[in-house]
């Protein structure tokens, strides 16, 4: 969703229709799908708390975005020129160096999530917990933080 939607969304809740708010926190769950608290039919002071979340999320969102641009634009510039006469390891840690500056970046660059731990790098291995016969929690770790958890075993 743009800003200039979710921004347009954020002043309807803030609206003193009742009806009007009721669709824009419906509308803002769906675009969104995140729960800041909003009910249409709450006092002020409670819509206003869960104003100021979601107002904060939307700035942290924004900020992110600008990172993952810039970020962009710096990997825009590297060239595969640039990389020739590196060895692959040297061309993989300038890579990487690069793409630590925004985990975010570096995720869809690889089409991968984050790394849970790390936060930097894109998760390879995935750790299970099963109870039962059921999956009850995935855990996404890169290679580094899984070595260093122990969750790297040899086959």
């Amino acid at each position: 969703m743009d800003r200039k939607a979710l921004d347009a969304l954020v002043a309807a809740l803030e609206s003193a229709d009742a009806f009007e708010r009721l669709d824009a926190e419906k509308r803002l769950r769906g675009a969104v799908r995140r729960d800041f608290g909003f009910r249409w039919d709450d006092p002020g002071e409670a819509r206003a708390r869960a104003i100021a979340r979601l107002r904060a999320w939307v700035e942290e969102q924004a900020k992110e975005s600008r990172e993952a641009r810039r970020a962009a634009a710096q990997a825009g510039a590297l060239s595969l020129a640039s990389l020739q006469g590196l060895t692959p390891e040297e061309a993989g840690k300038k890579l990487e160096a690069l793409l630590a500056k925004a985990p975010s970046l570096s995720a869809l660059a690889l089409g991968r999530p984050p790394c849970a731990e790390c936060g930097t790098r894109p998760a390879t291995v995935e750790v299970v917990e099963v109870r039962g016969r059921k999956p009850a929690s995935v855990l996404r770790l890169c290679d580094p933080c899984a070595a260093r958890r122990g969750e790297i075993r040899e086959r």
